[in-house]
């Protein structure tokens, strides 16, 4: 899929997301749906401190100072606290301290329906269906990895309509994660 596709509607957003005990945190990245309307009491919409809407979509990468249970509890307590308006998350995981090689670990998740905090709907699996790391380099024989994540456009654009020009979903294929670590360790 082309990202610049799914862009339609995106604006880069700088955020720090506060957690019901004011505790900040920057997501590496985060985007917001142009046009929001106002916040209410009709909307599940809040503002952050400085007066921007929280971002709809926040993208958060560790490497050496977070593992993978913090990276999903910063994401429950967090990006999902009350005081946030989030609606999904995406977080990676890069282990450098696997032997053999890098290997990565990638899920998405959004905002409980009903209260505050993470509800983990997809994560890297292997070819049996388990939660699992993947490798960033490839074994001799190996084209590329199988497998995506999927989150539903809706999720992303939520209180707005989906824009004409986006696909119903935002797949992230972990062939193409893969790919991004693998360029970042050059």
């Amino acid at each position: 899929m082309d990202p610049q596709v799914f862009a339609v509607g995106i604006s880069l957003t700088l955020a720090i997301v506060f957690d019901d005990n004011g505790n900040g945190k920057q997501p590496d990245q985060s985007y917001t749906p142009e046009h929001l309307p106002e916040p209410s009491g009709q909307s599940s919409l809040k503002l952050q401190p400085n007066g921007e809407n929280y971002p709809s979509l926040a993208l958060e990468v560790a490497v050496s100072n977070e593992d993978r249970a913090r990276l999903l509890d910063d994401a429950c307590r967090k990006y999902f606290a009350e005081k946030t308006s989030a609606n999904a998350w995406v977080g990676i995981k890069i282990d450098k301290t696997v032997a053999g090689g890098e290997v990565f670990w990638i899920a998405w998740g959004r905002r409980k329906l009903v209260g505050r905090g993470l509800e983990l709907e997809e994560q890297s699996e292997d070819a049996v269906g388990q939660v699992a790391f993947l490798p960033v380099h490839l074994p001799i024989g190996v084209q590329n990895l199988m497998g995506q994540i999927q989150i539903r456009s809706q999720v992303i654009f939520d209180p707005n309509p989906i824009p004409a020009a986006a696909p119903p979903n935002f797949v992230l294929p972990f062939e193409t994660v893969r790919m991004w670590i693998e360029r970042g360790f050059r």
